[in-house]
């Protein structure tokens, strides 16, 4: 139509039919071009919701996520033109209506500027098909691009990821029997889940936790009774229990607060899977304005990529199980939130040390930068059942060592002189020897149960104690710090021994007033006597006066 407008404008004498079909356009339209000023036809060419520049910033934001690995979807070109347009907005204005983008816009732009929307491919988890050493060559390659760019230190190089727990649930063990059959150990289970995001450095650092509780309020035993848990950790309650964009974001700022404290080069690294919730639109942002990188990984390899899935996790539920073991062998009846939080720093404290937090980014093959091993791993790997270690004897202690080692040294001495002494008859030496072992079982036996007794006497007390504390609600949803939510609870006992001061305060000067108006009474009354003579209290009783002045009266 443009080369039609020109070809007619340079011949003029030419009819509109002819320069029409000459240019394959049709005439009325073209009728209506020519009639139409120039100006006007422009501006309704133009007429876009972003301009040029900004379409371009925006294909910027898309070739930085597809460079650093992270998946683009079209709700994320969406949001960011719209941000666009909203910041174009002034703060207050009502009355100028806003035009946002839509879906149909960004097949569009996706089309204008050359891009395309292809299916994103899944990976199978079969050995076949997840574990592409093309995929993980590919993913190595730009994991170093990205490093030597931007000069990351090894101290700053982070992996997050979430792990969920189903309080009062274990995984299967292995345990030491005789039976045949398999063994059925009664755990109470209240099946309400929890969520914990974890992040560690290639340099052995850890982040204190940032827990997610499913429950609608924070409550104060949660704070209040339990003074393991590190007072840096947040604990954030929502329904369901699991992540979700905006604990997400949530998360995000608490990671930069502590990653910062001990960051050695200008930008920070941190390695996310294909969670939707790390791929927003808010997430990138922040990460940009606070100088991290997010890398993503490829789908179904992180548990041979991702260092938290590699050597932390496992070792992390394998220690949550022998807590919850302890605390059932204890005499604990049922497993709440309130004893989730007890343990959860103790496990993490065994889980997270930083030997093993190096050893998970090496046999990731991220720090030192190297893959081979994995490769290696992979092209080798044979369905094959590793022997198992020897066993080793127990070295667990004895809460009576003294009785019991003379008990055990008196056996051995009546051993050996049954044995030797020939006066011995046979079977007065079995019956005798069937009485010292009977005794030395008895023995053992009694060490272990008043062991156990009194653990589980003091974990009674324990929990007693933290059930009959006073418990009240703090705050109804979001995000508490730990520190912060004892400062209520301190607060609050603060509040309540005011109040009860105050409620003491006001009885005593009711009581002194009692007294006060009393002593006016009874001073009163003796001025009454004075006045008619009684000046002693004891010559009343000496003597009648009393009675002549009550006849006289």
């Amino acid at each position: 139509m443009d080369a039609a407008l020109e070809y007619h404008q340079e011949n003029p004498g030419i009819s509109l039919r002819k320069v029409a079909k000459l240019f394959g356009v049709p005439r009325a339209t073209l009728q209506d071009h020519v009639k139409t000023p120039r100006k006007r036809r422009e501006e309704k060419k133009t007429n876009r919701l972003l301009t040029a520049v900004e379409e371009k910033a925006i294909c910027n934001y898309i070739d930085r996520l597809d460079n650093i690995n992270m998946a683009v979807r079209g709700e994320f070109i969406c949001d960011a033109a719209n941000a666009i347009i909203r910041a174009r907005q002034r703060s207050g204005d009502t009355t100028t209506p806003m035009h946002l983008v839509k879906p149909p816009w960004v097949t569009r732009f996706l089309k204008r500027h050359g891009y395309s929307s292809r299916p994103q491919k899944i990976l199978d988890l079969t050995p076949k098909e997840a574990q592409n050493v093309e995929v993980i060559q590919e993913y190595f390659q730009q994991l170093q691009e990205v490093i030597e760019r931007e000069g990351i230190q090894p101290d700053d190089i982070w992996n997050m990821d979430e792990t969920g727990f189903r309080i009062g649930m274990k995984s299967n063990a292995m345990i030491i029997t005789k039976r045949k059959r398999a063994h059925y150990f009664a755990l109470p289970q209240n099946r309400e889940t929890a969520t914990a995001i974890e992040a560690i450095s290639a340099g052995g650092r850890v982040i204190p936790a940032f827990l997610i509780l499913s429950a609608l309020t924070h409550v104060a035993n949660w704070y209040d009774e339990i003074q393991g848990l590190d007072p840096d950790t947040r604990v954030a309650v929502v329904e369901s229990g699991y992540s979700n964009d905006e604990l997400a974001l949530n998360w995000l700022q608490h990671f930069n607060e502590h990653s910062r404290k001990g960051q050695v080069g200008a930008k920070r690294l941190l390695l996310v899977d294909g969670h939707g919730s790390h791929h927003t639109a808010q997430f990138i942002e922040f990460c940009d304005n606070n100088g991290i990188i997010p890398f993503g990984m490829p789908s179904n390899l992180t548990h041979l990529l991702q260092p938290l899935d590699v050597c932390v996790f496992q070792p992390y539920k394998d220690y949550h199980g022998l807590a919850l073991d302890r605390l059932v062998r204890d005499g604990a009846i049922e497993i709440t939130k309130l004893e989730f939080l007890s343990i959860i720093e103790e496990i993490r404290k065994k889980a997270f040390k930083e030997s093993t937090i190096k050893s998970a980014f090496k046999k990731a093959g991220i720090y030192p930068l190297d893959c081979s091993e994995i490769i290696k791993d992979i092209l080798n790997r044979q369905p094959a059942k590793t022997p198992s270690p020897p066993c080793e004897p127990s070295s667990s202690e004895i809460t009576t060592p003294t009785n019991y080692r003379q008990l055990n040294k008196s056996a051995n001495k009546i051993e050996r002189v049954i044995f030797s002494d020939p006066s011995f008859s046979p079977s007065k030496a079995r019956l005798l020897g069937r009485f010292v072992r009977g005794a030395l079982f008895s023995a053992a036996t009694g060490v272990q149960m008043q062991r156990d007794l009194s653990r589980t006497k003091y974990a009674t007390a324990v929990r007693a104690q933290k059930r009959n504390a006073k418990n009240y609600r703090l705050q109804s949803g979001g995000i508490l710090k730990v520190s912060e939510a004892r400062n209520m609870v301190i607060q609050r006992k603060e509040d309540d021994i005011a109040k009860a001061k105050a409620v003491l305060d006001r009885y005593a000067k009711k009581l002194h007033n009692t007294a006060k108006k009393g002593y006016f009474e009874a001073a009163k009354k003796a001025r009454e006597w004075r006045r008619i003579g009684i000046l002693d209290p004891l010559e009343i009783l000496e003597t009648g006066r009393v009675k002549r002045w009550l006849i006289k009266g």
